[in-house]
């Protein structure tokens, strides 16, 4: 009988003890809303943040940029590393925590516009925010 219980050995009969692997995926917590407009003053620090729900991944921080009819993008940070001369720009990661900060120090118009955030370990994905300056 389904369920049935082997009185001599005060455990599930046979047919219940069988076990099944079952691979576990880790829960990712929910990521930031893509498109996100972060809203800064000319001259002072920004900070854009990027929740990839993952630990132990590679992040880029892109800027793009349209010039006429052409896109361009300028890869600003690897990790923890800044890939550009200008060092006003720095990433921050506490503790291998999931979220990547991108400081944006005394920041120009010129800085204002469209960021992205590339996670380029699998999942790959993109979150992109929004720097408008006033």
């Amino acid at each position: 009988e389904p369920g049935a219980v082997d009185q001599n050995k005060n455990r599930p009969a046979q047919h219940m003890r069988k076990v099944q692997k079952v691979e576990r995926v880790p829960k990712q917590k929910e990521r930031i809303e893509n498109n996100t407009v972060v809203i800064g003053m000319i001259g002072t620090n920004v900070i854009l943040e990027c929740n990839v729900g993952l630990n132990n991944v590679t992040v880029l921080w892109v800027k793009n940029e349209m010039r006429g009819n052409l896109s361009t993008f300028t890869v600003l940070t690897e990790n923890t590393n800044t890939l550009v001369d200008d060092k006003r720009f720095l990433t921050v990661n506490h503790n291998n925590s999931r979220i990547w900060s991108l400081h944006v120090r005394f920041a120009k118009v010129s800085d204002a516009g469209q960021y992205e955030c590339q996670v380029c370990t699998p999942p790959t994905f993109s979150i992109f925010v929004r720097l408008e300056l006033f």
